[in-house]
């Protein structure tokens, strides 16, 4: 029995070794600094907050490959021209594409509609960074719709 368990061992480090070589894989980000230009059907006072969400257009590979990998959000004061700027690292290896996903919390509630808002209902747009990759991408949003997420707005 002695002779085996030095097999037992082996055969157990060797699995350990193994499992252990896939958890420091390489992450690479691409640096994209953002310019953005929103307009929405009210005027956009400076003290309202825009809900920014960027993702992936696509994320994953093969037969898990589904739309809109989310990679960063943010919360963003307007300037008064309704202009704002973000550098955004985004993980070459997980999607393809970026997409620009935004929404002006009007109520302040930091909750796009939520059922206890009794003001007006929030807008959000979508549009898509056909110049990605690039390191430098200037973008207008149109927040043309009322309560509705990045996967109503997105094909």
């Amino acid at each position: 029995m002695s002779a085996r368990r030095p097999m037992i061992v082996a055969a157990a480090a060797a699995l350990l070794a193994g499992s252990a070589g896939c958890i420091n894989d390489d992450l690479y980000l691409y640096e994209t600094e953002l310019h953005g230009t929103v307009s929405a059907p009210m005027s956009l006072a400076p003290e309202l907050e825009l809900h920014v969400e960027v993702h992936h257009a696509s994320f994953g590979t093969g037969p898990t490959a589904h739309p809109l990998g989310l990679v960063e959000t943010f919360v963003v004061e307007l300037d008064g021209d309704g202009s704002f700027a973000r550098t955004v690292l985004v993980p070459t290896e997980l999607g393809e594409g970026l997409v620009v996903y935004a929404w002006l919390d009007l109520d302040g509630d930091g909750v796009l509609c939520g059922l206890d808002g009794d003001g007006e209902p929030e807008p959000a747009g979508l549009v898509e960074l056909d110049a990605f990759p690039a390191h430098e991408i200037s973008f207008a949003l149109t927040l043309d719709a009322s309560c509705v997420g990045p996967e109503l707005l997105f094909p």
